[in-house]
């Protein structure tokens, strides 16, 4: 099959994308849904990172860590990573423009293309110094650092420490497969178990 032509691809704006609902990411002005699925085991895993970043990743005058906080990259991006770190202050309750030093997703596997095509991408082109992807369904943390415009796979690992370097700070992190606790794993069960008794009542109604 052909591919399609540019003119016929969907391109929207910034203006459109504040008129949509619900959750959205927009890249290179094509719309893409936002990563709903496992809400609860996603979230501890979250909750987990965050509760076990170093001070330096803290917020302060000139620094900020946030969490799904739309990262409005341009007229016709807009992306929502699960952390980020700027060094410079969002001075907005939503939103900000400043291009991170480190953004963190935590991947799924209806997330993995995106995370790991057009995102790892756009990050890359950007000038995201570091990448970190949390593999929830292995337990494994993808660490990428950008070298001479590009990124390179600089640690794979389950437990351990990376030094990061901020704007000339090194700052030491601990990574733990116990922030894939056994509360998370029973969230995820129970979010699948819930999942499939949803379509096992939709069969039976129909």
């Amino acid at each position: 099959m052909a591919m399609l032509a540019q003119e016929y691809l969907p391109s929207y704006t910034l203006k459109d994308y504040k008129k949509w609902e619900g959750k959205w990411e927009m890249i290179k002005g094509i719309p893409y849904a936002w990563e709903y699925t496992l809400p609860a085991f996603h979230q501890c895993i979250l909750q987990n990172v965050l509760l076990n970043l170093p001070v330096e990743f803290a917020t302060s005058k000139g620094q900020h860590t946030t969490f799904q906080f739309d990262w409005i990259v341009s007229q016709d991006t807009v992306v929502c990573p699960d952390i980020v770190f700027v060094n410079k202050p969002i001075k907005t309750d939503d939103f900000f423009m400043t291009t991170p030093l480190v953004i963190m997703e935590i991947m799924t596997k209806n997330s993995e293309n995106k995370d790991r095509g057009v995102k790892f991408n756009l990050y890359e082109y950007e000038g995201v110094n570091y990448y970190i992807l949390v593999d929830a369904e292995n337990q494994i943390f993808e660490i990428y650092e950008l070298k001479d415009r590009f990124y390179k796979l600089v640690k794979k690992f389950g437990n351990g420490a990376f030094e990061f370097n901020l704007d000339g700070v090194k700052t030491e992190m601990l990574f733990s497969k116990n922030w894939f606790t056994t509360k998370a794993k029973k969230l995820k069960v129970a979010s699948k178990r819930l999942k499939n008794a949803v379509s096992s009542k939709k069969v039976n109604n129909d």
